[in-house]
C-alpha cells in the first residue's frame, strides 16, 4: 500500500473492529461486561449509569454478568473471569487497558466521554452532544452525561437546589445566585426546599442564603454520595446552577420540571450554554430569566433516558457481533 497513514489506519481497524460477522444469526446465551474503573466517582457513576440500563434492558433476555477491573485488580486475576462480550469504562486511565483486554479476551469496546487517544481504537463511543470528536462511524453523541438517576416519583411539597462554584466556563457570582435562590423559595412557599452546595462552591455561599422556614440547607462535607440522588427522586421540582452539568443533566432524567439559573459566559464560544441553550429548546430545561413558574414538561419532553437508549444500542451492536 502506498499510503503509509492509510495503511496505519486500516490496520488499527482491523486490529481494534469485532471479528467478521457472517450472515447467520448471532445467539447471545449470556451477556459478560468488564467495567473497568479510574476510581473517579464522576467517571463510575457514568459507567454504572449505562451498566444499570445494560442489567435492566437484558435480564429477561440472558443472565447478565458484570466484573469490575480497577488498578488494584492484578492482571493474572483477570484470567478467572469469563471472557467479555463487552468492555465498559470512563475516563482516561481507563483507555489503554480496555484495549489490551479487547487484545487477549476479546470483546467489543465501549467508551464513555471524549477519549484521549483516537476513536478509531474503540468499537463504540459515546460523547457528549457539547463536545467534539473525531467519528469513523463509531461515535454516538448523547444528550449530557449518562448517569444513574431514573424517573422520580415526586411529591408535591419537596424541592431540590442544587449549587456548583468556580468553573472554566461561567464566572461564579455568589451573590447573584444567593438572589435567585430567595426568589425561586420566596415565590414558593408551598414547597420545602433543600438546598445543596458542592466541593466547587465558595465556603460562605450556604451562609449567604437567607434562612426560612421553608428552607433546608445541606453543605456537601454532611451528606453522602447517595444524599443527592435520594433527593432528586423525591423532588417534583429542581434548580440547579447553570455552572453544575452533571448535577444538571441527572436532573433532567428524573422527568421533573428543571430550572436553571444563569451565570455569565466567560467567553463568547461556550459549548456548555450552547448545550443548555438545546435543552431549553427542547423543553427540557427552563432559564431563571424566562420566568420562576416551571412549566410541566410533556411526556416526550420528560422521557430523556439516555441510559436506556444508549443500552439498546450497545446490545444491538453486540449481539451483532456475537457468534453463540
Amino acid at each position: 500500500m502506498d499510503n503509509p497513514c492509510l495503511f496505519r489506519r486500516c490496520w488499527l481497524r482491523w486490529l481494534v473492529q469485532p471479528s467478521y460477522v457472517t450472515d447467520i444469526k448471532p445467539v447471545l446465551k449470556s451477556f459478560v461486561i468488564w467495567v473497568f474503573s479510574d476510581g473517579r466517582k464522576g467517571h463510575e457513576s457514568q459507567t454504572r449509569g449505562l451498566l444499570n440500563a445494560l442489567v435492566k434492558l437484558n435480564k429477561s433476555r440472558f443472565a447478565v454478568e458484570s466484573y469490575w477491573v480497577t488498578k488494584q485488580t492484578p492482571n493474572a486475576h483477570l484470567t478467572t473471569y469469563p471472557h467479555p462480550d463487552l468492555i465498559l469504562g470512563a475516563g482516561h486511565a481507563t483507555h489503554f487497558p480496555m484495549l489490551r483486554a479487547k487484545i487477549l479476551f476479546g470483546g467489543v469496546t465501549v467508551v464513555l466521554m471524549k477519549p484521549s487517544i483516537p476513536s478509531i481504537f474503540f468499537d463504540m463511543v459515546f460523547v457528549p452532544h457539547h463536545d467534539s470528536c473525531e467519528n469513523f462511524g463509531n461515535v454516538y453523541a448523547t444528550i449530557g452525561v449518562l448517569n444513574t438517576i431514573t424517573r422520580s416519583h415526586p411529591n408535591a411539597s419537596e424541592g431540590t437546589i442544587l449549587l456548583g462554584g468556580a468553573s472554566r466556563h461561567f464566572q461564579w457570582d455568589t451573590d447573584r445566585i444567593a438572589q435567585q435562590v430567595k426568589e425561586v423559595c420566596d415565590s414558593k412557599t408551598d414547597r420545602v426546599w433543600n438546598v445543596c452546595d458542592s466541593p466547587r462552591s465558595p465556603d460562605e455561599l450556604l451562609s449567604k442564603i437567607q434562612d426560612s422556614p421553608n428552607i433546608r440547607k445541606y453543605p456537601w462535607r454532611d451528606t453522602d454520595e447517595h444524599f443527592i440522588s435520594f433527593l432528586l427522586s423525591t423532588s417534583s421540582e429542581i434548580w440547579v446552577s447553570c455552572d453544575s452539568v452533571s448535577m444538571l443533566y441527572e436532573a433532567v432524567s428524573t422527568g421533573v420540571p428543571v430550572g436553571v439559573f444563569e451565570l455569565e459566559s466567560r467567553k463568547r464560544s461556550n459549548k456548555i450554554l450552547r448545550g443548555l441553550k438545546e435543552l431549553a429548546t427542547q423543553g427540557h430545561i427552563q432559564f431563571s430569566h424566562d420566568g420562576l413558574t416551571l412549566k410541566l414538561r410533556s411526556e416526550l419532553e420528560s422521557q430523556l433516558s439516555e441510559s436506556t437508549r444508549c443500552a439498546e444500542l450497545v446490545t444491538r451492536y453486540v449481539i451483532k457481533n456475537k457468534l453463540a
